[in-house]
Formats: C-alpha cells, structure tokens, sequence
C-alpha cells in the first residue's frame, strides 16, 4: 500500500528503499530485543506464542470475511505446527490433507477455479462494503437460522411448542436447503448484487403454505 502511495505521487524511489530500509532495521532490533527477553523470561515465552496464536486465528477470521485467499492458504500453512504441538491428529491429517490441494490448485486440472478464489469468489457477500463476507457454510447456518425464526418467530426458534411450526419447517428443510440455499449462493458467488438473503426462503415457506 505504501508503495502504490509513493508511486501515485510521483515520489523518489530512493525515498522508498530508504523507509523499506529503516523498518527492516527497526524490525530486526525488535526480533533481537525478543530473543534476548525471551532468553530471561518465562513470561515473554508464553506472550510470544500467545501472540503467535493470536495472530494466526486474527488472520483466519480476516481471509474470511475479506476473501483474501492468499491469506487463507498462509494461515492454514502457519496452523498446521500448532495442531501438531496440540496432538490435534485429525486436524493435522486432514489440514495437511487440504493444503497440499489448496497449494496445486493452480497447476492442476482446474487453474479457473483458482483465478475465482484469488479474486474472493470463495465467500458470500450479500452486501456490499468491506469486512462483510463469510464462508459458505457460515452463510448457509444463517441462512437457516433466519428463515428458521421466520417473521415475527413464527417458525421454529429454540424449543417451539407450536406443533404446526415445527412440521411446517422439517417438511420443508430439504428444499430450502437443497434448492433455495444453493440458488442463492450461486447467484451470491458470481458478484451480482443482492439486497436480501432470506427473501428467496421467505418466498419458498410462503409457497408451502399454499
């Protein structure tokens, strides 16, 4: 960002190099200081790999909700030695699994799929602005918690005691999700641009009605 900014501007590349030069310095000072505390220090250990896992999960939730899928594909990588360090065996098996698939994406037989994950087309985002999408089973849980509680909590929410309700939603949950859930995020994953989620479920429980 800093080099599109100095670029914009017309700016002296000497100018550039010679920040680019100063915060490598100032971040090799702070590696050396680390080390040096964490020789002394129990505490600063632990802060250091708190830090670490903070900034991993921060990362995750930012691919995310960003669809930036180069960081995704990073902090899967940066996860895979915690969930050996934890014993998490199935983590660690089918993680590895999927960043070995993840990593090929683009030199096997489906390099079109991977140009459409590099531009986010690996979220949902039925709004626009920033930090705003979300995975697609996310969406799908949302989903079906919304039309769930329908208008006015008509529908299922939490334990229902309206026996109506709740066969009305079980009779017709294989079609929301199925056909309705599937449109929509198939319509959501192409970047048209879509006010209302819920109102194609709405639509489709209205319709059962009948």
């Amino acid at each position: 960002m800093l080099q599109i900014t100095l670029a914009a501007n017309q700016r002296c590349p000497e100018l550039f190099e010679a920040i680019i030069g100063q915060i490598e310095k100032l971040h090799q000072d702070f590696r050396e200081f680390d080390k040096t505390c964490e020789a002394k220090s129990e505490l600063c250990q632990f802060f250091r790999v708190w830090l670490q896992l903070g900034t991993i999960i921060k990362n995750a939730v930012v691919s995310e909700r960003e669809g930036n899928w180069n960081l995704l594909v990073a902090t899967v990588e940066d996860s895979m030695p915690i969930f050996t360090e934890c014993d998490c065996i199935n983590y660690l098996r089918h993680g590895s699994w999927y960043l070995e698939q993840i990593k090929v994406l683009e030199f096997t037989h489906h390099p079109e799929l991977c140009q459409r994950f590099s531009k986010g087309q690996w979220v949902v985002s039925d709004r626009p602005g920033w930090f705003c999408a979300v995975g697609g089973d996310m969406k799908v849980e949302q989903t079906i918690l919304r039309v769930s509680k329908g208008p006015g909590g008509h529908y299922v929410m939490g334990v229902t005691r309206n026996a109506s309700a709740v066969a009305e939603f079980e009779l017709l949950y294989h079609e929301i999700e199925i056909g309705s859930i599937t449109n929509v995020l198939n319509f959501l994953t192409t970047n048209h641009p879509m006010k209302h989620t819920e109102s194609h479920l709405q639509h489709t429980l209205l319709m059962g009605r009948r």
